[in-house]
């Protein structure tokens, strides 16, 4: 999947406000987390945790997630503190696909994605869910009721890209939201996860705007390379002859193009 990351305030410009309602998600930014200062890290409640959501690995529901302590290969969800690479915020929640116990597979082992879940309702209203990323190579599985979002980068932060999708169908339904790592060795590190009124640009609206956006800084920086004067600026002397010989040049070539005389 291809993704163009487009700067915040392009997309900002481009999202219509709508009316918007009450969500019963919760703990969508994970800072409920009942981490005491000073945990070591390593295996922790998932209701101290990440209070709200479900973990999984693969089909198989866990009682604990692990702290501070990223996995090497296996399938795990970890929350981070500052300590341990949090996006924003006192925590963050890191998704990694891997290998999970397989009893049958060939070494006991299979690939298996790492998920979190909780059902709720999405707010009447809502055009979009956003969360803040540090993305791995592999795409991110993002569903709602089974139902696979196509989630897009839309701007990019200090440490994070950000990523939208559409979910205006499920506006005001009770459903499943499942966030999940694919298998094979695929890290996501997940913040910030939230419910929009806006919608989701379409790309070509969004390119277009981009563009603009743009080329009106290149034409400001061309002028002021010029010495073209800012709006309210008097022109100096020397500024007057050079915006008089750029006059004449202009001038003659116009000339010379439609065979006038000079």
């Amino acid at each position: 999947m291809q993704i163009g990351i487009l700067h915040p305030l392009i997309i900002a410009a481009a999202l219509p406000a709508t009316s918007f309602g009450q969500s019963t998600f919760q703990n969508l930014d994970f800072e409920l987390a009942n981490i005491q200062p000073g945990q070591l890290p390593g295996l922790v409640s998932a209701t101290d945790a990440i209070p709200g959501w479900t973990p999984y690995i693969g089909t198989n529901q866990g009682s604990g997630v692990l702290f501070d302590q990223l996995s090497t290969g296996a399938a795990a969800i970890v929350l981070l503190d500052a300590r341990g690479g949090s996006i924003e915020g006192s925590f963050s929640v890191t998704l990694q696909g891997g290998l999970a116990n397989s009893p049958g597979s060939p070494g006991g082992v299979a690939p298996a994605e790492a998920s979190i879940r909780q059902t709720g309702q999405v707010p009447v209203g809502t055009q979009a869910i956003l969360l803040k990323a540090q993305p791995s190579l592999i795409p991110l599985s993002v569903s709602l009721a089974g139902q696979s979002i196509s989630m897009s980068a839309l701007g990019a932060g200090p440490n994070y890209t950000l990523f939208g999708g559409d979910i205006s169908a499920f506006a005001g339904q009770t459903v499943e939201l499942k966030i999940a790592a694919l298998p094979s060795n695929n890290y996501w590190n997940i913040d910030s996860i939230e419910f929009s009124a806006s919608t989701i640009p379409e790309p070509g609206a969004v390119a277009l705007a981009a563009i603009g956006f743009a080329l009106l800084a290149m034409k400001s920086a061309r002028g002021n390379k010029s010495g073209r004067p800012r709006c309210g600026e008097r022109l100096g002397s020397d500024q007057r002859s050079n915006l008089h010989d750029r006059r004449d040049r202009h001038f003659g070539r116009l000339a010379a193009l439609v065979g006038a005389p000079q």
